[in-house]
């Protein structure tokens, strides 16, 4: 059975996922009466991290930067004020929020749209993997039976066409692949050695 992709699994969704946990994490466990103070502001430096996370390139680079920046302006400031930690932290925080809240329905229709877009090909890519699934059972058990060892895999592929044209496979995007030769391809690496020389079989020394 061929592994399926998480029911998110966007390019969208691959950049943020780990940005959104990380966030979702810190926002559950960062609060006001966090025993270490250096903790808690690591926490939110964390929660920070899903700005930019969909951005590629010089872009996210900019961005990352100005949060850093941001984060040792901040710093400096509570070292300066160390009794004005807490508000400091406290607005940091409802400001984190109040943003990425809006960053986290913005990546969210952008994930909805993707899986709108990449849901045709993923299924028929998925078909295609059934029936090269298929093939590939079909050439084991056929290779296993050849006692002669004549079978070569430009033969194979043929039987396997035809036999997967009778089990109801028909040529389509989702189905049987246009030629022959696609099937040969694929039962290339299950293929016993002799399968893969050319000129006549050669018979098994007899016993």
């Amino acid at each position: 059975m061929s592994k399926k992709s998480e029911p998110l699994d966007t390019p969208t969704y691959r950049k943020t996922r780990a940005a959104v946990l990380g966030f979702t994490k810190g926002l559950s466990i960062s609060s006001p009466t966090t025993s270490e103070p250096e903790s808690r502001l690591e926490m939110l430096r964390s929660m920070s991290q899903i700005i930019g996370a969909s951005q590629d390139g010089e872009l996210q680079k900019t961005t990352k930067e100005g949060v850093a920046k941001g984060f040792a302006m901040i710093e400096g400031v509570i070292h300066k004020y160390p009794e004005a930690r807490g508000e400091i932290e406290e607005s940091l925080t409802c400001l984190l929020v109040a943003a990425v809240g809006e960053l986290v329905f913005c990546h969210g229709q952008k994930i909805k749209s993707e899986r709108r877009r990449i849901a045709p090909l993923a299924a028929q890519n998925q078909s295609k993997a059934d029936v090269k699934a298929r093939a590939m059972s079909i050439a084991a058990e056929l290779w296993s039976l050849d006692e002669a060892r004549e079978i070569k895999t430009s033969e194979m592929a043929d039987k396997i066409y035809r036999a997967l044209s009778a089990e109801g496979f028909v040529k389509g995007p989702k189905g049987l692949p246009d030629t022959v030769n696609t099937i040969n391809g694929w039962i290339q690496p299950i293929a016993p050695e002799y399968a893969r020389k050319g000129g006549r079989p050669r018979n098994p020394p007899r016993t």
